[in-house]
């Protein structure tokens, strides 16, 4: 879920981390070890991830999920689809 940021800025971060294949998983901040996973589509925080791939485009990031698809915003969900978001990472 997209939603307003809270007070603690910890619960809005993640962090990519390389894997030895050249993927990477998303870690959460405010939750250490838990890591984004999709599972038929749906995006959501889980022991074991999954792999993606940050793709540079024009106005940021696309984030490829390993086995197909980009991370895709839509309202204040996240999911998979198609043709992804672009992100600004900062």
């Amino acid at each position: 879920m997209v939603e307003r940021a809270p007070r603690d800025l910890a619960a809005t971060q993640f962090r990519f981390e390389a894997q030895a294949d050249g993927t990477e998983v998303i870690r959460s901040v405010d939750h250490p070890t838990k890591v984004l996973a999709v599972d038929a589509g749906v995006v959501k925080l889980d022991a074991a991830g999954s792999s993606f791939r940050r793709e540079t485009v024009r106005n940021g990031v696309k984030i490829a999920v390993a086995g197909g698809g980009y991370l895709k915003q839509s309202g204040a969900a996240i999911s998979v689809a198609p043709a992804g978001t672009v992100f600004r990472l900062s």
